[in-house]
């Protein structure tokens, strides 16, 4: 089920969201069912959404788990597609950037005659409606919301209002501007119970995820990826196309906000365990735990410049190669007279040699790359050490070790 999706099996299921979909659809992720279409949500504000059962046929009363996918808007040109970026892309975007410069706003109002509104878009708030009305309708139940782009928005605005934080097990939402400029403080209160549970993953590549400047001011945890940039195919990058993945399929984020969200995670931890007073077993829970989130990080750090550092120099022998098929193919235009030993010859004569091109070239960036290698090999066993200390620590209070599945 979609409790235990990872990254990128979370993203494909949110791309069902942008499918023709009705009752009793199965959704698909990696050529599995894990869950139908309970219900489809349309309106004339153009709010499209699939609410998601793990089962058909399951009675409402006893549903345990929901998920809802905000559908973003259509990249295609229809009437859906013009609708929804007249009446809500477009003016939730220029709401977002006008409300970087304060005075902006009230400019607007004047010269529109009170025309212009710096709230939510009737879309955001009929997708605010739909969660709660699904509260309602199913009391027993958890629920996981999705959305992408325009679909993210909704999701903000949605759990911003829900009627029940406790009953949000998580959110995550994928390149949709900040709405956090257009909510009441009200809202905002409410958004920070809820903060650790909003997964909110930004491409910065990506023009349309506006409005981003740090967690202070945005919904839910910010996840920046480490982007891949498709240059002019903003359809592609804002389509996920920038995502990379580690062998896992976890997203990666750019290392410095991979540390902040880790230590993050920590301190929430910690304030928990604060409330009963914290133990000795406690406080070196947390301190192992501080130290394995920076052992991992450093480690990521270092093999993302390594890797990069080596693919450049296996890049600078393969143009020493190409420089010496080069110098033969021109000396051969030249001397189309001579004989091939003749010409090899004559480019030892100015020290024109395969030995000086390629093969000394080589033997200094082999050198370089096998020293990058052992960087990673040395930080690798750091963190391993790291860990493998920690462990023997946690070994030594078994109960405390199994409450956080350590062991």
């Amino acid at each position: 089920m979609w409790k235990k999706l990872s990254d990128d099996e979370r993203i494909e299921f949110t791309k069902n969201g942008y499918k023709k979909l009705k009752k009793n659809s199965p959704i698909v992720v990696n050529g599995k069912n894990i869950g139908y279409v309970r219900k489809v949500v349309t309106d004339s504000s153009g709010q499209q959404a699939y609410v998601i059962t793990p089962t058909k046929t399951e009675k409402i009363k006893k549903s345990k788990n929901i998920a809802i996918i905000y559908r973003g808007s259509s990249a295609n040109v229809s009437l859906d597609a013009i609708r929804d970026w007249a009446n809500n892309d477009i003016p939730m975007g220029t709401r977002v950037l006008v409300n970087k410069i304060p005075f902006l706003s009230t400019l607007l109002s004047f010269y529109t005659k009170g025309k212009y509104r710096n709230g939510p878009s009737s879309q955001l708030i009929n997708s605010s409606k739909t969660l709660n009305k699904l509260m309602k309708d199913y009391p027993n139940a958890k629920f996981d919301i999705y959305g992408h782009s325009l679909g993210s928005m909704d999701g903000q605005y949605a759990v911003a209002n829900a009627l029940d934080l406790d009953r949000i097990r998580a959110a995550y939402l994928y390149e949709g501007p900040n709405i956090y400029s257009i909510l009441t403080s009200k809202q905002v209160k409410q958004l920070k119970k809820l903060n650790p549970r909003i997964f909110n993953f930004i491409d910065k590549n990506d023009w349309v995820s506006l409005g981003y400047s740090d967690d202070k001011n945005s919904v839910g945890t910010l996840h920046i990826i480490l982007s891949k940039n498709m240059g002019l195919d903003k359809v592609s990058q804002h389509m996920w196309g920038g995502y990379q993945y580690d062998k896992n399929g976890n997203i990666k984020l750019v290392p410095e906000n991979q540390l902040q969200i880790g230590m993050l995670n920590l301190n929430l931890l910690k304030d928990k365990l604060s409330k009963g007073g914290l133990s000795k077993s406690d406080k070196i829970y947390l301190d192992s735990a501080a130290a394995v989130i920076l052992a991992d990080n450093i480690k990521t750090y270092v093999d993302e410049s390594m890797d990069s550092l080596i693919k450049d120099l296996n890049g600078y022998i393969s143009e020493a190669e190409d420089l010496w098929k080069d110098t033969k193919r021109r000396a051969r235009g030249m001397g189309q007279d001579l004989s091939e030993d003749d010409i090899m010859n004559t480019l030892r004569q100015v020290n024109a040699t395969k030995s000086e091109f390629v093969t000394k070239v080589i033997e200094y960036y082999q050198d370089k790359i096998k020293k990058a290698e052992q960087v990673k090999s040395d930080y690798s066993d750091i963190s391993t050490n790291i860990k493998k200390g920690v462990q023997a620590k946690l070994e030594t209070d078994q109960e405390l070790a199994r409450s956080f599945n350590l062991l």
